[in-house]
């Protein structure tokens, strides 16, 4: 049997003035959301920032299932996914997804690990979900000790586009930001608590408590 799971939107007025809410079924997800905090350099929750979270997650699991059957299970992975949500012709999309994994697996060389996270990386179900419509790219390699993850902004020397990013520490790090300078662009850290494995976005009503942190755009 096919397992389920819900979410619920409401959103009042129009695009760029107006606001809405995205709760899921458990309670797990309860987050406001704003155009500005998708496109611009404002903080909040934004869709792309939720695929990441997903992504990251996903991914993680599907390498550890397969180092698992390989008969190499992971002592630990970490997992950054990072979306580009930028113009598209007369709109917007999301443009891809780079996903960079760092693991720590006993009996394993740097080849044997990158042959498992790329098809970990193929066969995720988001992954799946995610195919055709948008590029995934992948960084593998076989490293624990890594400094911690610094926010940083830029300016682009050719145009007024800022380009933000956040990100954060912990168990799997799921960051969202932008690395061309084509247009302005929004950058969320969503984090997953150690203890309960669960998603740690901004709204979030249940997990362990990291919070967002500060945004430095200019």
């Amino acid at each position: 049997m096919a397992t389920e799971k819900t979410a619920h939107a409401v959103w009042n007025g129009d695009l760029v003035d107006g606001s809405g809410r995205v709760s899921t079924g458990t309670g797990s997800v309860d987050a406001e959301m704003t155009w500005a905090a998708r496109a611009q350099d404002v903080e909040g929750a934004s869709p792309e920032e939720l695929i990441a979270a997903a992504h990251a997650t996903c991914v993680s699991m599907a390498l550890a299932a397969g180092l698992a059957r390989a008969g190499t299970p992971p002592t630990r992975l970490e997992t950054d996914a990072t979306t580009a949500f930028d113009k598209v012709g007369e709109g917007f999309g999301l443009t891809t997804v780079k996903l960079t994994i760092r693991g720590e697996v006993e009996g394993l060389d740097e080849d044997g690990f990158r042959r498992a996270a790329e098809e970990a990386k193929e066969n995720c179900p988001v992954s799946k979900a995610l195919a055709g419509n948008v590029e995934i790219e992948l960084d593998a390699a076989l490293a624990w000790s890594r400094p911690f993850s610094r926010r940083r902004a830029t300016r682009s020397p050719q145009s007024n586009s800022r380009i933000c990013s956040t990100a954060g520490r912990v168990s799997y790090v799921v960051r969202r930001n932008s690395s061309s300078p084509s247009s302005r662009r929004i950058d969320q850290a969503a984090r997953v608590s150690p203890s309960s494995g669960i998603p740690t976005l901004p709204g979030l009503t249940r997990s362990v408590s990291s919070g967002p942190g500060r945004r430095n755009c200019r």
